[in-house]
């Protein structure tokens, strides 16, 4: 039975200034391993950041294996017209087991018994707040070019390629890790927020349609929650903003 360490959206950029500080926060999330895999759902930081140089290699002297994908601040600075920040996360921090996985250039990692696959996952945006949308998120204003429909491309794609990764590996126990959430049931705090749609699309069908997946990961909502869909736990870890948070944060231990 595979075991996983989880974090998401430590937003490492926000210690920038901290020092010595941001470093022993760093080591301390990490201080006692529950798992020997480390799942990581995105929001790192900025490219080239020195905290995120010393996360990467920290983690990867901690664990076995760490599957990363990237979350929505991890495009900031690029065009995406001629860049792929996957290729350069997976470049910069290169490690033999550390697995940056895409659904926009699908991968995989197989982890004992399970396959992990995922990726970003751009969420579904409601079109009755599309413009609402474009002025409230960062996105459109950090990723250079970056338009509403780059934005709803790149859902549509990752989606389908998400579904033909599901398909690939029908008879194998899965693990999906995203940004995005795949349900507004775990995001309380956004239900009644026009820009709702931003941070989550209701795909509990694909849950349910297909049993093999036992675990769904995500992160992008700040919060920390399980539920069960189906025969998966669906769980969100995430930490945030370094002075808005408890910094006695540590990882989520999942086994399934």
């Amino acid at each position: 039975m595979p075991s996983f360490d989880i974090i998401s959206d430590i937003h490492l950029d926000h210690l920038t200034g901290t020092g010595d500080k941001g470093l022993e926060f760093i080591d301390s999330v990490f201080e006692n391993p529950t798992a020997p895999n480390l799942l990581i759902g995105g929001d790192v930081g900025f490219q080239s950041d020195f905290y995120s140089s010393y996360f990467f290699d920290l983690v990867k002297k901690k664990y076995e294996k760490v599957a990363c994908i990237l979350g929505n601040h991890d495009y900031w600075g690029f065009d995406l017209n001629t860049e792929s920040p996957w290729k350069y996360w997976s470049e910069r921090y290169n490690a033999p087991n550390i697995h940056f996985l895409s659904l926009s250039e699908p991968n995989e990692i197989i982890i004992d018994d399970t396959v992990v696959i995922g990726g970003t996952l751009w969420s579904e945006l409601d079109p009755v707040y599309e413009v609402l949308i474009q002025a409230a998120l960062n996105d459109f204003k950090a990723i250079k070019k970056f338009s509403l429909e780059q934005y709803k491309a790149l859902y549509n794609l990752e989606l389908e390629n998400l579904k033909k990764q599901i398909d690939k590996f029908a008879d194998q126990k899965t693990l999906i890790l995203t940004h995005h959430a795949p349900t507004y049931q775990t995001t309380e705090r956004w239900s009644q927020s026009p820009i709702k749609s931003c941070f989550c699309t209701s795909l509990e069908d694909i849950i349910l349609d297909n049993p093999q997946i036992k675990a769904w990961v995500f992160g992008h909502c700040h919060e920390s929650d399980v539920i069960h869909i189906g025969q998966a736990k669906v769980l969100e870890h995430s930490f945030g903003y370094y002075n808005a948070n408890n910094r006695s944060f540590k990882p989520l231990h999942l086994e399934i």
